[in-house]
Parts: structure tokens; C-alpha cells; sequence
């Protein structure tokens, strides 16, 4: 097997190395310090005051959960929105600055991970000139520690720590890297090693150069620093951990790390849905989610969700 092919399967988590109920939908421009953000509220009857941060995950990912690394689409987060409204809340997502439209307002540049935190702190403060008194973010994946170090900055209702790791990216990243051959595993490890000493990554294989580079060091360094579990710690808002039981990217068993220092939040394991949000019965189902978007939302998420939220 051509090892580029190993790669396929792997979730990608260093972005830059790579209506029933609905009243209407508006876009929303955030300025930031080199780009603007574009997203979609997607206001709903009933809860006037209140609404649902979705913040995505690792890659050049947009406003539905999509990313373009993939040649089909996922749909996630326009699937989550949509059900949600159905339940009372207004949702606002929107195009991380590496993807969609906010990725041709800020071009090339050089980026570190509490980049995303500022964007999302924005994002809040942009819900909060709303009107919006209670904020519910929703993490997916790396946008689970975005959640958790924004709740830190700001005032909100609830977090939902979903499909996140536990670990240090470098540990969580090397444990999904553990399919490929031992040469480029072992490459990896070293490569990690040389980011976490501040020296020169220099010549990276083929199947790697996506992750490890001298310009994506420094996000990676600012990445690793961060302890999910140490951070949580930190929230003094209610935290919502939710993991996949069909998830491949990030093991449901990660709640556990949570569980020991964290006893009274709230967590669950849904039982047939995947890292993308989708329920699905096999492998190959699950595979095929992260180019089709007909598969269905996992029902479980939506009525957890809602429940927390009614709850906070």
C-alpha cells in the first residue's frame, strides 16, 4: 500500500499544515487584527436570550463542519444548527480564518493556536452586542480546548467539550499516528521533540510534510502547551463532556482523564455516533461520513444538548 495512503484516515489536527422552528438567517462580519470573520446566526423562536457557539475542529474547516482537504462534504455543524433551532435555540457558526470565506480575508500568515481563541472570544463579544445573555459554546474536536480557554476569558452559560482529547496534542497526535509504518512513527516522535526544543524542524518525508515544518512550528509549540485536562479546571462555567462511542480520532475512554479530577460535570458517551457527529453502524459507514453529507446527524447529540443547555 502506497504509505501516503496511511495518511487518508488519520484526523488531520494541525490546521495550517494542511428550517421548522427557524426565524431567519443572518450573516455577521467580526473584524479581527488581520481578517475579518464571516458566519451565520440562525435565529430561532423561543429562547430569545440565548445562543449556540459552534466552534470547529482541526484543518481548514468552515461554518458546516467541512473541510478543504476533503473532497466531499461533511455537514455536521449545518445539520447541528439546523436541529437545534428545531429546539428553541439560535445557533451562530462560522468560517475558522483558515477556511471558507474569513480564509480569502486573511490570506497567508503566520498563525499560532491562541489565535483561535482570540477569534472566538470575538465571537462571543459579537453574541453578547446581540443581545444574547446566555452563551452555550460547543468545542468539536481542537474546538473543544478553544471552548475551555474562551470560558476561562468569558462569562458563559455552558461549555460542551465534544469529541475533544484529553492529552497534550503532541501525545494525542502520535497515538493516532501509531498505524503508520515505524520509520514515519518514529519520525514523528522525533520531529515533536525537535519542536518542543525551539530548534529547526529541517527535512520532513513526504507523507509528514503536512504536520511538521519550521513555518507550523511555532502553532504547534503554542498547541502542546496546553493540558485539557488542567485547563478544564479552570471553567467555572458547567462542562458538558461528550465523546463518540464510534469515534476512531479520539477515544471515548479520554472522558475518563476528565472524570478523575473533574467528578461533578456532566459526561457521556453516545454510543453509535463518530468524530464527525454522525451515527453510524460499521467502519465503513463511518468512513464514508467525511465525504457524505446524507448521513444523519446522531439523534442522541441533539437531545443531550438540549437537555444540558435547559439546565444551565
Amino acid at each position: 500500500m502506497n504509505r501516503l495512503k496511511w495518511i487518508k484516515w488519520i484526523w488531520i489536527p494541525l490546521v495550517v499544515l494542511a428550517a421548522i422552528a427557524l426565524q431567519n438567517w443572518g450573516e455577521i462580519e467580526i473584524a479581527t487584527e488581520k481578517g475579518t470573520l464571516y458566519g451565520t446566526l440562525a435565529k430561532a423562536d423561543g429562547r430569545k436570550d440565548e445562543v449556540v457557539v459552534l466552534i470547529a475542529g482541526s484543518g481548514p474547516t468552515d461554518r458546516d463542519n467541512n473541510s478543504l482537504i476533503l473532497s466531499g462534504k461533511m455537514d455536521g455543524f449545518l445539520q447541528l444548527s439546523h436541529a437545534l433551532n428545531q429546539e428553541g435555540y439560535s445557533v451562530f457558526r462560522y468560517d475558522k480564518r483558515v477556511a471558507g470565506k474569513s480564509r480569502d480575508s486573511f490570506g497567508p500568515h503566520d498563525m499560532v493556536f491562541d489565535d483561535f481563541v482570540e477569534d472566538a472570544i470575538l465571537v462571543v463579544e459579537e453574541m453578547q452586542k446581540n443581545g444574547y445573555e446566555k452563551i452555550h459554546l460547543v468545542g468539536h474536536s481542537q474546538g473543544a480546548l478553544v471552548a475551555i480557554r474562551v470560558a476561562q476569558e468569558k462569562a458563559v452559560a455552558s461549555v460542551t467539550h465534544l469529541c475533544g482529547p484529553s492529552k497534550h496534542i503532541d501525545e494525542t497526535f502520535l497515538r493516532q499516528l501509531e498505524i503508520l509504518p515505524k520509520d514515519l512513527y518514529e519520525e514523528a516522535v522525533e520531529h515533536f521533540d525537535t519542536v518542543r526544543r525551539g530548534q529547526e524542524i529541517g527535512l520532513v518525508s513526504e507523507e509528514l510534510e503536512p504536520y511538521f515544518s519550521d513555518r507550523t512550528a511555532p502553532f504547534l509549540l503554542n498547541w502542546m502547551s496546553y493540558d485539557p485536562v488542567e485547563e478544564a479546571k479552570a471553567v467555572q462555567a458547567p462542562i458538558l463532556f461528550l465523546a463518540g462511542g464510534q469515534d476512531t480520532q479520539i477515544l471515548a475512554e479520554d472522558l475518563e482523564d476528565f472524570q478523575a479530577v473533574l467528578e461533578n460535570e456532566t459526561y457521556q458517551v453516545i454510543p453509535n455516533m463518530n468524530h464527525v457527529l454522525k451515527s453510524v453502524q460499521s467502519d465503513r459507514e463511518n468512513q464514508a461520513t467525511y465525504q457524505d453529507p446524507s448521513f444523519p446527524l446522531d439523534p442522541i447529540l441533539v437531545e443531550t444538548l438540549a437537555d444540558f443547555f435547559s439546565r444551565t
